[in-house]
């Protein structure tokens, strides 16, 4: 890595712009590494566990393939930056652009069960990352005695898979999410059946309840409908990638104020332009216990509509855009109180306070996936992240 600050230099600082724009520095790296929990101490192998059988020792093996042949990742990012300041540094500008690429990309594929296992851990292809990030640091007002400072950020990340080496790739997930790697495509994306429409973009209906799509599958990014003699469906069922759990961008802003001894601090997290498979709501119509479910035994649909819509996995798309407060703390300064506290300060915060979204879900933001790159966006029992309230005592002795 390595930058450059032309604002430190004599012919900057004889320029006229030196009055208003205080720093203008230039910024590179690059860098390389490898991926350390992408393959176990002994995924290369088969290992065998045992287990009590009929008063006897047994043995089993795992259910993934061993490869003696996998390798770890290889990570090459280069990235390119600037940060400026004017008018005494009351302005801040960050802004940084970045192209990452992983080669030797590591998944975990699903395989043929009548090979005696049903996953394999390979080198499948690769994948990249183009993004920017800018960040803006504002002194709103600066006076002895109150101050108001603003800082936003905005992020925007665009992936897809390069060289997957097969037209498409399935991932098992706890929550039947059909999350599949399809070469030129997003990381993740869900890939699965979807609804039957008509000409107009209307849904197709039999009796009231809609229909799956149905025809050819040319590819998996290219079908032809197929319909009979009534104009419904028919011939196999067809999927496309019906969702994508990767956002648009995200979105931070943050202020902070402070007059005299007393300081509020508040914090807006923003996600946008992201899909996420909620099979939570799903699983409650079809439990009877979800407003869908309600509907038709109020007869406001059609008796069946909770069945129809059950296998149609476009039906679990959910919008899960969100803005949320994400913090707001206040604290005071009491300062000294006597000889033995020479300072006390005291604050009280909550976080995740508001979510503004149209999400049928408790909370877009969990991710039945865990912390997994590629498993994202899929809420199925999932527990909400927390409302939370604190009360935090700072003191000097």
């Amino acid at each position: 890595s390595g930058s450059y600050i032309l604002s430190e230099t004599d012919f900057w600082s004889k320029s006229s712009v030196s009055k208003w724009w205080d720093l203008f520095k230039v910024r590179m790296a690059y860098g390389e590494s490898g991926n350390l929990t992408g393959i176990g101490p002994y995924d290369r192998f088969n290992s065998y566990s045992s287990i009590g059988f009929l008063g006897r020792t047994s043995f089993f093996s795992s259910s993934t393939l061993a490869n003696t042949n996998v390798k770890p990742e290889r990570q090459k990012e280069i990235e390119f930056g600037a940060d400026l300041g004017f008018m005494q540094n009351r302005i801040g500008v960050q802004f940084n652009y970045y192209i990452k690429k992983v080669n030797d990309l590591l998944i975990n594929r699903v395989i043929a069960p009548t090979t005696g296992f049903s996953s394999l851990l390979d080198n499948f292809g690769s994948l990249e990352n183009k993004g920017f990030e800018v960040v803006l640091n504002l002194g709103v007002i600066r006076k002895k005695d109150f101050h108001w400072d603003v800082t936003g950020i905005f992020n925007r990340n665009r992936n897809k898979a390069l060289k997957i080496g097969q037209a498409l790739t399935l991932l098992s997930t706890n929550a039947g999410a059909p999350v599949a790697i399809l070469e030129g495509q997003p990381i993740g994306v869900f890939y699965g059946t979807f609804f039957a429409v008509d000409a107009g973009g209307n849904q197709i209906k039999s009796a009231g309840i809609p229909l799956t799509e149905r025809g050819i599958q040319n590819s998996p990014l290219s079908y032809t409908t197929q319909r009979d003699a009534g104009g419904l469906p028919s011939g196999t069922v067809l999927r496309k990638v019906i969702g994508d759990p990767n956002p648009d961008y995200t979105a931070t802003l943050v202020n902070e104020l402070g007059y005299k001894k007393l300081s509020l601090r508040f914090q807006f997290d923003a996600v946008q332009g992201v899909d996420v498979f909620n099979a939570d709501w799903r699983t409650r119509q079809g439990v009877g216990n979800g407003k869908v479910a309600e509907q038709e035994q109020r007869g406001e649909v059609p008796r069946g509509f909770v069945l129809g819509n059950y296998n149609i996995e476009q039906w679990r798309i959910d919008d899960g855009s969100f803005v949320k407060l994400r913090e707001v703390s206040f604290s005071y300064d009491f300062g000294r109180l006597n000889k033995v506290i020479s300072g006390l300060v005291v604050t009280l915060s909550g976080r995740n306070l508001i979510s503004f979204d149209n999400y049928k879900g408790y909370d877009p933001e969990v991710n039945s996936g865990g912390q997994s790159t590629i498993l994202r966006g899929i809420d199925f029992g999932s527990v909400p992240i927390p409302k939370t309230f604190n009360v935090g005592i700072q003191a000097k002795f």
